[in-house]
């Protein structure tokens, strides 16, 4: 089974409003939620500037974004 990580805004509203609907429609729990803010540095390929202009959901095992 594929695995979703979401990375987000944890200081943006609509990210949060955003997260709190789809997760609702996660029956099955693929979805792992990570605001950028508590990473210590960027995923491998991203930058900070991406991360904050933007959501990234990284998708296991495949290694896409």
């Amino acid at each position: 089974m594929q695995e979703w990580i979401m990375y987000y805004d944890g200081a943006c509203k609509l990210c949060i409003t955003a997260r709190k609907w789809i997760g609702k429609l996660d029956f099955f729990k693929v979805v792992t939620w990570i605001p950028y803010q508590g990473l210590q540095e960027p995923p491998d390929g991203l930058s900070w500037n991406d991360l904050h202009s933007a959501a990234y959901i990284y998708v296991k095992p495949t290694g896409t974004w």
